[in-house]
C-alpha cells in the first residue's frame, strides 16, 4: 500500500482447521516466549466423542475466540506493514495474499 492508503482497513477471511492453529500456538509461543504465558490455547479434546455437535462447535469457538483476541493483544505482532510483526502469525492469516489482492483491485 502506498501514500494515502496507509490508513484503509482491508478486511479478508481465511479458514483454519483446529490442528493449524495449534502449529501456530506451538511457533508462537517459540518467538514469542513469555508474552503469551498468560494466554491459554484450549484443549483438543482427542478423545472426545461429540466433537461435532453444535455444543462442541460453539464452545470450541469461544476458546479460540479467547486465545486469539490475547495474541492480538500482544504489542506489535499484528503491524503487518512493519518489521517487528510476527512472520508466523503474517503466514497464518495469508496477509501477503490478501494485500497483493487489495493493490491489484486498486491499480
Amino acid at each position: 500500500m502506498t501514500g494515502g492508503d496507509k490508513d484503509k482497513v482491508i478486511q479478508w477471511s481465511v479458514w483454519k482447521r483446529f490442528s493449524e492453529f495449534e502449529t501456530l500456538n506451538v511457533n508462537l509461543r517459540k518467538s514469542l516466549g513469555w508474552q503469551l504465558d498468560n494466554i491459554e490455547f484450549p484443549n483438543s479434546y482427542s478423545f472426545t466423542m461429540n466433537k461435532y455437535t453444535p455444543d462442541f462447535i460453539e464452545k470450541r469457538k469461544d476458546e479460540l475466540n479467547l486465545f486469539w483476541q490475547g495474541v492480538i493483544g500482544v504489542g506489535k505482532v499484528c503491524e503487518f506493514d512493519k518489521h517487528h510483526c510476527n512472520d508466523e502469525l503474517k503466514k497464518f492469516l495469508e496477509v501477503d495474499n490478501a494485500t497483493a489482492n487489495y493493490e491489484q483491485v486498486c491499480v
